[in-house]
């Protein structure tokens, strides 16, 4: 299962999401998925998600795409240090990780 939370860029939770179904194989991980989101008023979101992951898996690239073709991202991401990890305590609560994706925006913003 894969589960998570979507923030906008000022660190306003926008939504959380869980998969419904989902597929691993060649380095690509498909799942469709459910969401709650704040983005558009009364929606629960369902799409499908697709990330491609590089060798080793320290980076990925994807999109996904809501079955309404109301919401399309294009995705990015890099796996967690163990460092960041310790730092923001698992991320076992939603200030943790609302404090590192600041910090990792803040720090692309400033680059």
């Amino acid at each position: 299962m894969v589960s998570g939370s979507g923030y906008y860029p000022n660190g306003e939770k926008v939504a959380v999401f869980k998969s419904t179904y989902l597929n691993y194989k060649d380095k690509t991980l498909v799942f469709e998925y459910k969401s709650l989101t704040t983005a558009v008023t009364n929606f629960i979101e369902l799409g499908i998600n697709q990330l491609m992951f590089e060798t080793p898996p320290t980076t990925y690239t994807g999109f996904f795409i809501d079955y309404t073709n109301s919401l399309r991202f294009i995705v990015h991401g890099t796996k967690v240090t163990k460092e960041d990890f310790i730092k923001f305590k698992k991320f076992s609560n939603d200030t943790y990780q609302k404090q590192y994706l600041l910090e990792k925006i803040n720090h692309v913003l400033k680059a």
